[in-house]
């Protein structure tokens, strides 16, 4: 979900840092995305003693001790804006509830989407409609872009 977002922040001279682990690290380090990889939350509270984040851009997952977890409770904390990012409506009652039975336990301030009926199973589960934004899944774009080149590349032939 992210692979376009280092391009865009460079673009428009946003400051980020890019802090990941696990499978989020192999994919970032397979498409050549610097980032930090992210051992512990020891580590963590280090580089936010050095950095004045003002907001923390989430991946999600189904890991009930993420790390993003923590991110979301530092930010609550801290008063850190935080957006978590789902990539589809899969068990949308997992992502953020950690070890607790409640599936808002760890409630982002607000959420990107990728369509209408994830969004509205956050709402089902209490998310405020208005904190929840909806874009298309990004592999969308790229996968028309290699349509696009392939066309160019092997045009059909007409008969």
């Amino acid at each position: 979900m992210i692979l376009d977002l280092p391009k865009y922040f460079k673009k428009n001279n946003i400051y980020f840092d890019i802090f990941a682990n696990n499978y989020a690290s192999k994919i970032l380090s397979s498409f050549n995305i610097n980032h930090i990889i992210l051992k512990n939350l020891e580590q963590l509270n280090c580089s936010l003693k050095k950095n004045n984040y003002s907001t923390f851009l989430i991946g999600t997952s189904e890991n009930v001790k993420s790390i993003g977890l923590d991110l979301i409770d530092i930010g609550k904390r801290e008063n850190i804006k935080t957006i978590a990012i789902v990539d589809m409506l899969t068990n949308a009652e997992h992502r953020f509830k950690g070890t607790s039975e409640d599936p808002l336990k760890y409630k982002p301030d607000f959420l990107v989407v990728t369509d209408e009926i994830t969004e509205k199973a956050f709402i089902e589960l209490g998310m405020n409609p208005d904190n929840i934004y909806i874009c298309n899944h990004p592999q969308i774009g790229r996968i028309k872009e290699i349509k696009k080149e392939l066309e160019n590349k092997f045009p059909k032939k007409r008969s």
